[in-house]
C-alpha cells in the first residue's frame, strides 16, 4: 500500500510564486509525486514501475493498491457538493486510487482490515461504482451519539449509499445497504437492535422500497420515506422534517 515518504516544492506552485514552504508536493512509496494545493501529478519512474510488476497483482477484495488518503480535487469537489465534512471524510478514511481514477470508501473490521470497499469512477470509462466484498452481510451502523437520551435511538434508517447514511446519521441512526435491496438476514438482525425501522431510496426505487418495507414489517415496525432527491441531497434540518413527516406512517 502506497504511503508518502518525504514532501517536497511543487514545480508549478513555485513557478506562480506559492509553496514558499517548499512541501505542497508529497512523493510516494512508489515514486509517484501529488500536490495537495493544485493537483500536480507526477507516475512513478521506470524502475519503480518494474518494481511494482514484481509485487502480487491481487490484494485481499482486490484493494487498490495506490490506495492513498489525498482527495484530488475532482473527489473533494464531488463530497463537498454533498456537504461531506472534512471530519466525515477522516472518521470514514475516504482515499483515492489515481490508477483507477476512482474515490475509494472502505469499511474496516477488526485489526483495520478492510472488509468490503466501494468505489466511485471518476475516471472515462466502467461503471459509476464499483463494489467489492460481501455488502449483503455487513451492517455498517453509523449511530448518532446524541440520540442517547432520545426517543428516535430505537430507530433505523437505511439508505441505497455511504453518502446518504451519513448525511441521515447526523439526526438518526443509518446503515447504507449499498444498493437497493435488503436480504431477510438483514431484517432480522435489525429487528433484534431496532424498534422502527425507516427505508429512504432514492425516487427512481419507489416500487422497491415498498415491497422491502411490506418484508419488513412482518418483523419490524417499518415505514418508507419519499423524497423528490437522494438523501444526500439533503441538510440536517430537511432530512428530520422528511422523515418526521413519513414515520407515522407504518406498514
Amino acid at each position: 500500500m502506497n504511503v508518502i515518504v518525504r514532501h517536497e516544492a511543487c514545480p508549478e506552485c513555485r513557478k506562480r510564486g506559492h509553496d514558499r514552504a517548499g512541501d505542497n508536493v508529497g512523493v510516494y512509496s512508489d515514486g509517484h509525486k501529488y500536490c495537495f494545493s493544485c493537483s500536480w501529478y507526477s507516475p512513478p519512474s521506470i524502475l519503480e514501475l518494474l518494481k511494482e510488476e514484481e509485487r502480487p497483482k491481487e490484494t485481499p477484495l482486490d484493494f487498490p493498491r495506490d490506495y492513498s488518503r489525498y482527495l484530488p480535487q475532482c473527489a473533494s469537489w464531488w463530497l463537498n457538493k454533498y456537504q461531506i465534512t472534512t471530519a466525515e471524510i477522516a472518521e470514514h478514511k475516504f482515499g483515492w486510487s489515481e490508477e483507477r481514477q476512482m474515490l475509494i470508501m472502505p469499511i474496516f473490521g477488526e485489526d483495520n482490515v478492510v472488509i468490503m470497499w466501494q468505489g466511485r469512477n471518476f475516471g472515462k470509462s466502467g461503471p459509476k461504482y464499483l463494489t467489492k466484498g460481501p455488502a449483503s452481510d455487513i451492517m455498517h451502523i453509523i449511530a448518532d451519539s446524541s440520540l442517547t437520551n432520545s426517543t428516535d435511538c430505537d430507530m433505523i434508517i437505511v439508505t441505497e449509499g455511504l453518502l446518504d447514511a451519513i448525511k441521515v446519521g447526523r439526526a438518526y441512526n443509518s446503515m447504507p445497504l449499498w444498493g437497493s435491496s435488503m436480504p431477510l438476514k438483514t431484517i432480522k438482525r435489525l429487528s433484534d437492535r431496532f424498534l422502527r425501522l425507516g427505508i429512504w431510496l432514492d425516487p427512481d426505487k419507489r416500487v422497491e422500497a415498498v415491497r422491502m418495507a411490506v418484508r419488513a414489517s412482518q418483523y419490524v415496525s417499518t415505514f418508507v420515506v419519499f423524497a423528490e432527491a437522494d438523501p444526500k441531497e439533503y441538510n440536517s434540518i430537511l432530512i428530520q422534517d422528511i422523515i418526521k413527516q413519513h414515520q407515522g406512517k407504518t406498514y
